[in-house]
């Protein structure tokens, strides 16, 4: 009788360690590819009808013209996107970067807006208040850039969003 509570305990052991095992989900997403969903359901989420256009890092439009809208490389731009009007008739622009550890980001997106807003001022003025309320800050590790009248609702969603 002895033996078999003996037997029955080491077996029940057994069970119990076997549940205490690494529990990882092979089926989950990578850290990567979880921060790339993230970004591209943010910018999903912001709704301005001046917004109509969505490039993410790794699309070719997005990686060949790294170096005309940021002044960086492509490879220091490690996940990302951007909102913008299509037509390019507004300066509405949404902007979520993570950019390299050597890259100072803020200063990239503040160089950015600066560069908009000049071009804005001698090709359609009537967009200048769209930058007095743009946005450029820090959030979960990206740098983000808002540039339009709603910019304080967008931000607020971002930061909800990735916070």
């Amino acid at each position: 009788m002895t033996r078999k509570i003996i037997i029955s305990l080491f077996a029940a052991g057994l069970v119990m360690l076997a549940g205490c095992g690494s529990n990882t989900d092979d089926t989950q997403p990578s850290q990567e590819t979880k921060a790339a969903v993230s970004v591209s359901e943010v910018l999903g989420a912001v709704d301005e009808e001046n917004l109509d256009g969505t490039i993410l890092k790794g699309d070719s439009l997005f990686d060949d013209n790294a170096k005309k809208f940021y002044g960086v490389d492509a490879d220091k731009i490690t996940e990302g996107g951007m909102l913008y009007n299509t037509e390019g008739s507004q300066a509405d622009e949404v902007d979520i970067i993570r950019f390299a550890d050597d890259v100072d980001g803020k200063a990239v997106l503040e160089k950015r807006l600066s560069e908009r807003r000049a071009t804005f001022d001698s090709y359609k003025p009537e967009d200048m208040p769209k930058f007095d309320k743009a946005q450029v800050f820090e959030e979960g590790g990206y740098n983000v850039l808002i540039i339009s009248d709603n910019a304080e609702s967008i931000s607020k969603l971002i930061k909800d969003k990735i916070g």
